[in-house]
């Protein structure tokens, strides 16, 4: 008996690229897409900045899925240099003192998390 698997690979052609479905993928692009259009910034990203993750995503997506790109919001972002808060903008402009209290409220948060979870944090 053959499966679902070994028909559709048989039925594919030599070089033919196998396309699958990723719906968990597709659902945080979606929350991502409306994140863009929210006026609240993803600290995380803002943070450790936007290029990073969309490289990944260029090279990642394709292989997870039928997605080839991060949404255009984050691509647009990037291109035109608001990277997050080391460039003083993202998703929201980063004033100086803005930037270092939400760099401050945010390892504080992850100190708290790795309580939690019993790790000890790298030391500087």
């Amino acid at each position: 008996m053959t499966s679902e698997n070994d028909e559709l690979q048989s039925s594919m052609g030599e070089g033919e690229r196998r396309s699958y479905s990723a719906p968990a993928l597709e659902k945080g692009l979606d929350i991502l897409e409306i994140l863009c259009r929210s006026e609240r910034p993803m600290t995380q990203k803002e943070i450790s900045g936007w290029e990073g993750m969309t490289l990944a995503a260029e090279l990642i997506y394709p292989s997870l899925s039928n997605i080839s790109q991060p949404p255009s919001c984050v691509t647009n972002l990037v291109k035109s240099g608001k990277t997050g808060i080391a460039k003083g903008a993202g998703f929201k402009d980063w004033p100086t003192h803005e930037a270092t209290l939400m760099k401050q409220k945010y390892e504080q948060r992850l100190k708290a998390a790795f309580e939690v979870l019993k790790i000890a944090p790298d030391q500087d």
